[in-house]
């Protein structure tokens, strides 16, 4: 570095910790939070009689089959042209790589293809209702 470099990067810097700039730099620095009460730890303390009581988790709403029905019917439209752009834009894209390599990245160009294509194409209504002793189901491709 040349000394006219060295005297206009100190002087800049002076200025700004002490110029007319000095309260910008001040501004950037993080503000102290307010010091509130902790509301968790207010209510975590409860009482003996609670006025509210405890949320139950999983058994507190339920809905009817023909909700889980039309749901799956919204997100199958919404499924199909996804997984047909996928799998299309997979297939043109393994293509190119099967060409550029001379055949030679098969084993790279089919995962390409399986990922694009493989996999549920249809939701059913069975497979959005929350069940813990569901199994799920697994596809030969998928891998865990």
């Amino acid at each position: 570095m040349s000394l006219g470099t060295r005297i206009v990067a100190v002087s800049l810097a002076m200025s700004l910790l002490a110029g007319p700039l000095a309260p910008l730099v001040s501004a950037q620095q993080p503000a102290q939070p307010p010091s509130q009460p902790d509301v968790f730890k207010e209510t975590m303390k409860g009482s003996d009689s609670p006025s509210v009581p405890p949320v139950s988790r999983g058994d507190d709403v339920v809905f009817d089959d023909a909700f889980y029905d039309v749901t799956a019917g919204v997100m199958t439209a919404f499924l199909i042209p996804g997984r047909a752009i996928t799998c299309v834009t997979g297939g043109v894209v393994s293509a190119i790589v099967l060409v550029l390599t001379l055949g030679t990245a098969y084993r790279a160009a089919s995962g390409v293809i399986g990922e694009g294509c493989g996999g549920k194409w249809i939701v059913h209504g069975e497979d959005l209702q929350p069940s813990g002793d569901r199994v799920p189901i697994v596809h030969p491709g998928d891998r865990q």
